[in-house]
């Protein structure tokens, strides 16, 4: 929730004319782990039968994802 703020602008501030292209290419990009989420979920609460193991994994996936936008975004436009 907190990382996904600032990626939709970023967009338009970085790219101009080109914003449609490169949130359709990030979109695209985005859909593998949802593809990906249902049978790794299914492995992990199968290995440890439990589901706090995915919510550790989620919450880290979460954090690790937004710190990194977070030191690497930038809002210099490049095309």
């Amino acid at each position: 929730a907190f990382g996904s703020v600032g990626f939709q602008a970023n967009h338009a501030d970085v790219t101009k004319g080109y914003a449609g292209f490169t949130f359709a290419v990030s979109n695209t990009v985005a859909t593998i782990p949802g593809i990906c989420a249902g049978p790794v979920t299914a492995a992990i609460v199968a290995s440890y039968g439990s589901w706090l193991p995915v919510f550790v994994l989620a919450a880290s996936v979460n954090v690790v994802c937004m710190c990194l936008y977070l030191a690497l975004a930038k809002t210099d436009r490049i095309l």
